[in-house]
């Protein structure tokens, strides 16, 4: 298998509906594609009710159900079941363009030192209504065809959009996947990880995602502690030179 799209979901029906039909309308690469449902707990959300929603072949579709233990313990579940070389995590509230997987996945067979290629997302409310993409993303982009970690090091900020990115899975869980202690910048963390392992991203300037902003949307949520989780990502990625 080619590519692998995990979707964590949780508690959000309607949307993820909207993310697998999405998910369904994207041009397979060479190899082939997959869909991985993780379903974290949720009530709403069922076995049935996914294999009914998905508009695709059905033998590209798995699904899973773990006890809620939030998103990390989601993704990790969809890295360990899929199978496919490179790998994307579609929140359950976003969408991938149809041209995601062809697009970035030939950007990682061109570059095949990098871990991972970013690209763009397209910004939307909750009633579908574009909202334009902040300038500073292309910008970003732009100014890193090649990210590495002397790139982000001095201040460690990275604009880059989760959804937006492509990963060689075997990196993702040689890395250790997502940190589970975490219960906000987890994305934030595992993209620093990466980099100070040596690891490099490759830019694509394209659109491949549609993100949705929200109230529900967790990258806006009112972060309670959020010099503590900086601090706890700051100690881990000094473990890593020891």
């Amino acid at each position: 298998m080619k590519a692998s799209i995990i979707i964590p979901a949780y508690g959000r029906p309607r949307l993820l509906r909207e993310a697998l039909a999405s998910a369904a309308a994207v041009q397979a690469p060479d190899g082939g594609y997959e869909v991985i449902v993780v379903n974290d707990g949720s009530p709403s959300v069922n076995h049935r009710l996914v294999r009914r929603w998905w508009k695709g072949d059905r033998h590209h579709l798995t699904y899973a159900r773990i006890e809620h233990a939030g998103l990390s313990a989601a993704v990790n579940k969809g890295l360990e079941l899929s199978t496919g070389e490179y790998c994307t995590i579609l929140p359950d509230d976003d969408t991938v363009r149809p041209n995601k997987l062809v697009v970035l996945s030939r950007a990682l067979d061109l570059h095949p030192t990098a871990a991972a290629v970013y690209s763009l997302p397209h910004y939307f409310d909750r009633r579908g209504n574009d909202i334009p993409t902040p300038l500073v993303l292309r910008r970003f982009l732009l100014e890193n065809p090649v990210l590495t970690w002397e790139h982000v090091a001095p201040d460690r900020r990275i604009m880059i959009h989760g959804t937006s990115l492509v990963y060689r899975r075997k990196i993702c869980i040689d890395a250790g996947g997502w940190d589970t202690n975490l219960d906000t910048g987890e994305e934030l963390e595992f993209h620093l990880r990466l980099l100070k392992l040596g690891h490099a991203f490759r830019a694509v300037d394209v659109v491949t995602t549609g993100y949705r902003v929200h109230h529900g949307c967790k990258s806006l949520v009112y972060r309670r502690d959020r010099t503590a989780m900086r601090h706890y990502i700051s100690s881990k990625l000094a473990a890593l030179d020891s």
